[in-house]
């Protein structure tokens, strides 16, 4: 990536300066979560639960294209090992004691029948591919009466997930076609 042509820097100001934690936007996801949790409570007025994933999935979005865009300009490559690091340290202990909990909760509360018909669901959501499980298992998420999963929900997390890996390795072609 060339830093100027002709004197002129072909890097915007705003990422030559630090990245500085932006309270504002992680307040604006908490409130996008807050939305869908209180869209499956089931509250009038709250009709559209995808509005607030779109939001989340917005300004992650976001912070990560900063996040990647920074590295891009301070070191002159993205480093996919670095990103999906950076992704593992900072997701999977949450989901992991998510997953592990619910597991041994549901365990104890639930007939094992039932145990037995979700467990690929813990498997899903435990590998980030609770969207394509539910795809195979042609599933209505929308459905009454089909939410046998307390994981179901571990969807969004999987399109993330997915899209930000591929996401991270075309922004790392799109940097090393640009350097060469």
């Amino acid at each position: 990536m060339a830093a100027a042509v002709r004197g002129v820097s072909l890097v915007p100001t705003v990422l030559q300066r630090p990245f500085s934690y932006r309270p504002h936007l992680d307040g604006l996801r908490g409130l996008a979560v807050l939305a869908v949790v209180v869209f499956h409570c089931g509250a009038t007025g709250f009709g559209n639960g995808f509005l607030g994933v779109d939001t989340f999935f917005v300004l992650s979005g976001y912070l990560i294209t900063s996040t990647l865009l920074r590295e891009a300009v301070r070191l002159r490559s993205v480093s996919p090992v670095r990103f999906f690091a950076r992704r593992a340290r900072r997701l999977l202990p949450a989901s992991t004691a998510c997953v592990v909990v619910t597991a041994a909760m549901y365990s104890v509360c639930v007939s094992p029948v039932v145990v037995r018909q979700v467990r690929g669901s813990f498997f899903a959501a435990a590998l980030y591919s609770e969207n394509f499980y539910q795809v195979w298992l042609e599933s209505d998420y929308w459905a009454a009466g089909n939410d046998t999963s307390p994981l179901r929900h571990f969807w969004s997390l999987a399109v993330e997930e997915q899209f930000y890996a591929a996401y991270a390795l075309a922004f790392h072609a799109l940097v090393w076609w640009a350097a060469r």
